[in-house]
């Protein structure tokens, strides 16, 4: 699926049937240039896509966090095209042991993604006047961030449609997750598009709606039985 977003084409890319997360192209219309946001699996259906957009102009592989579902191509997929992808620091970690939990939870071997690199910046720049800015929204995990964009941004596991991240994984925290929501919010325009990490895309004030009258009826303790 393509979304035409002002200066940019989104493709979404499914990467598994199990947690049907979605990788996400990024492709600028002037130049070519390309960001890749959490490569979870489907390794060559992603390569595919990046070279029929861009004419394999990847400049970055942003992720959102470091589990092993949006993580799981970044060892082939950042070698393959000689760069290396950015976690924020609080989720080094979690990526580097991301092969031990795809094991357990989905019996699949992927490699320890060590062409990953700390983000060292808050905005990352696409041409000479765009760019996507880094919002840290810790709660799902740590290091969980967004990108955004001008009119669109991508929230992995921070927020979905009519959802938020668990919370009763290993560094997850629910009080800090509730805060990160409204800290999103707080950075967007209402029209924006949010590109989750599973599920359809939404606009913020959507989204914005959905979160006012949640938010008040949440337990004390956010767990998967109630906020996936």
């Amino acid at each position: 699926m393509a979304y035409s977003i002002g200066k940019y084409i989104i493709t979404s890319i499914p990467t598994d049937n199990l947690w049907k997360e979605l990788c996400y192209l990024v492709t600028s219309n002037a130049s070519g240039e390309q960001g890749l946001i959490d490569p979870g699996y489907n390794g060559e259906e992603i390569v595919q896509v990046i070279e029929a957009n861009g004419n394999r102009k990847l400049k970055y592989i942003l992720l959102t966090h470091g589990h092993h579902d949006h993580i799981g191509e970044v060892e082939k997929l950042a070698k393959k095209f000689s760069i290396k992808a950015l976690i924020h620091k609080n989720d080094v970690t979690l990526a580097r042991h991301s092969p031990l939990y795809a094991l357990r939870f989905e019996n699949r071997i992927i490699k320890t993604p060590h062409e990953i690199v700390v983000m060292s910046k808050e905005k990352y720049e696409f041409e000479k006047d765009n760019f996507c800015k880094v919002i840290h929204t810790p709660g799902h995990t740590s290091g969980s961030v967004c990108f955004a964009f001008e009119g669109f941004v991508f929230t992995g596991d921070t927020l979905l449609k009519e959802i938020v991240g668990t919370t009763d994984l290993p560094g997850s925290k629910p009080e800090e997750l509730i805060l990160s929501v409204d800290k999103l919010f707080g950075e967007l325009k209402d029209t924006d598009m949010i590109f989750p990490g599973h599920g359809k895309p939404l606009k913020t004030i959507e989204a914005k709606n959905w979160w006012s009258e949640r938010k008040a009826n949440l337990p004390k303790d956010i767990t998967s039985s109630e906020v996936k």
